[in-house]
């Protein structure tokens, strides 16, 4: 709400650096979304400190979320779709990480009548957490398409 407010008042310029960069998406954007999904599920399997999963989230997630708020606000509509579209990727891939980091290091229920309920579940998310990560995908790559030709 913060952000849409922002946007609405101050002048939101889309070509910034800063905010033109979080409304398309590069293998670098992936990689630092499955990078902090599967650090997360490390920490918290681990023991580390909960602030140190929360930094780790917050820089695939906020940017992307406060760019489209920003953008949105602003009537920019095009850049905050970009922008949508990349943090709904960083979501579908640090849920992916963090569930593969979960099942490799052998998170299951501690009672042995739930385990393969557990574990069916977790490889039906997984198939549609790929899924929907590939979806994504192929959005922003028609999205970063579409704004080449017209910009």
């Amino acid at each position: 709400m913060i952000g849409l407010i922002c946007g609405w008042y101050l002048k939101v310029d889309p070509a910034l650096p800063e905010i033109a960069m979080r409304t398309r998406i590069n293998h670098l954007d992936l990689i630092l979304a499955l990078a902090a999904g599967g650090a997360g599920a490390l920490a918290t399997t681990s023991g580390i400190s909960g602030a140190l999963v929360g930094v780790m989230v917050a820089v695939a997630l906020l940017p992307p979320l406060l760019v489209a708020a920003l953008l949105a606000g602003a009537g920019h509509w095009p850049g905050a779709a970009g922008a949508a579209l990349l943090y709904s990727t960083n979501i579908a891939a640090v849920n992916l990480a963090a569930m593969t980091v979960f099942l490799s290091r052998g998170i299951t229920p501690r009672k042995w009548w739930e385990k393969s309920r557990a574990k069916r579940s977790a490889m039906l998310f997984m198939v549609l957490w790929i899924v929907i990560l590939a979806a994504l995908a192929g959005g922003f790559i028609y999205y970063n398409l579409q704004l080449g030709s017209t910009g």
